[in-house]
């Protein structure tokens, strides 16, 4: 157990470096470019990050969740398994795409960047399926061993790529191309390393690629696909349909909204496990317990942030960035006050998807992704960065709060604050009355 918690807390302390550092990398950008720059580099980088959703492949969830969910001893013995049938398929769809990209060979316009970013790309894929799986063998910190590197040199690569191209879509273009190769560079000679971990036993395999496993994958992967559109597609209409200053503002708000996000995205490195884990031995009262705890730890740091940005959020923006994006801390608000709202409900939709309930997140999920991008399309042009803002922290809001309902409904556990509320009350009540 304290090799658990040792491994977590870790993993927390990466987790918050890095945000650290891409919080840097944001704060440096927008103070080194002008305005319409930074706004087109934001752009840029959003329509990259869209061209990965045909490899934003759904193992990493599907792993975590099956070898949580199995004995701890046939764990490592499953990776393999695992692992050489998903890389299998991996070969069949890059194959496949790679058939499609020469039939549109003569429509698209060559350059290095490009043709680089698409070698690049599978193995990318290859990579997340082998942290995912020491994810699911419940080594935290060495399924986010890739970011130990990476995500480092990356804000030095961002430094040095901005004072040398002026050219924004060719800074964009690079700082995508080397956070991948570095993640890829790091993972496989940590992988090499630890190889002999691996090693296969005489037990019967428990993993059978079978219908049921495809669809699993097959939803996890249109899953993952619906959250690379929901964190860029907003940014991409805005840059369409507004100006680049517009993306710019929003950008940094979607800054300062992350910041927010932190504590529940540190818990969600090890939330996928403990939760398949404890939902597959029926421990429920261990797995409430768990929930109560990650709430109340969660709404008092979004609470702590809130209130701090309510009364020095001119000075924060003053700091990170630069007075000329001090208009943004009303389009900011909007969006910290949706992540408050949302962490009062809890991690909803990764307990639906710990119980198998796969089906019901991606019908979650879509539906309020298309409800959202037609109202973005509908008030950008008039509305602008504020009118994106409104769509998205309204987005946040129904989603957790039609996941806490579905949670209790389908699983029968309470996700949100208020469960923890009524709880106590009941409590104290019976106390009271003996």
């Amino acid at each position: 157990m304290f090799k658990l918690k040792l491994d977590m807390l870790l993993s927390l302390f990466l987790k918050v470096a890095f945000a650290v550092l891409s919080l840097l990398t944001i704060s440096f950008l927008s103070g080194a470019m002008l305005k319409n720059e930074f706004g087109a580099y934001s752009y840029y980088f959003s329509i990259y990050s869209l061209c990965l959703i045909p490899f934003t492949v759904g193992f990493s969830r599907f792993n975590v969740r099956f070898l949580a969910s199995i004995d701890s001893n046939l764990r490592t013995s499953e990776a393999v398994s695992i692992f050489k049938a998903e890389v299998k398929i991996l070969a069949v769809m890059i194959l496949f795409s790679l058939c499609v990209f020469l039939l549109l060979l003569s429509f698209l316009s060559f350059s290095e960047v490009l043709i680089i970013f698409l070698i690049v790309i599978p193995f990318v894929a290859v990579k997340n399926v082998i942290v995912s799986l020491y994810r699911g063998m419940g080594r935290t910190f060495y399924g986010n061993f890739d970011g130990l590197f990476a995500f480092p040199l990356l804000f030095l690569a961002v430094l040095y790529l901005s004072h040398e191209f002026l050219n924004i879509e060719l800074t964009a273009s690079y700082n995508v191309l080397v956070f991948f190769t570095l993640s890829i560079v790091m993972t496989l000679i940590f992988y090499v390393s630890k190889l002999f971990q691996f090693k296969l036993n005489n037990n019967c395999s428990v993993f059978k690629l079978d219908k049921k496993v495809l669809t699993s994958i097959a939803l996890f992967t249109l899953i993952g696909a619906l959250d690379v559109l929901n964190t860029h597609l907003d940014i991409t209409i805005l840059g369409s349909l507004s100006t680049v200053s517009e993306v710019a503002e929003y950008k940094v708000s979607s800054t300062l909204k992350s910041v927010v996000l932190l504590p529940m995205q540190s818990f969600m490195l090890f939330i996928p496990f403990l939760f398949s884990k404890y939902y597959a031995n029926t421990n429920l009262v261990i797995l409430q317990k768990n929930i109560h705890y990650l709430v109340i730890l969660n709404v008092v740091a979004c609470a702590c942030f809130l209130v701090v940005y309510v009364f020095w959020g001119g000075q924060i923006i003053h700091l990170l960035f630069s007075d000329e994006y001090l208009q943004v801390k009303s389009i900011a608000m909007i969006l910290i006050v949706s992540v408050f709202i949302s962490s009062l409900f809890g991690p909803s939709i990764e307990l639906l998807i710990a119980s198998g309930h796969e089906k019901l997140v991606f019908k979650l999920v879509f539906g309020i992704m298309f409800i959202t991008t037609v109202g973005n399309l509908s008030i950008t042009v008039k509305y602008g960065a504020l009118g994106v803002a409104i769509m998205s922290a309204l987005s946040i809001i129904t989603l957790s709060i039609l996941g806490c309902y579905f949670a209790y409904r389908k699983v029968r556990l309470n996700t949100s604050v208020f469960g923890l509320c009524t709880i106590f009350f009941v409590k104290g009540f019976r106390g009271h009355d003996s």
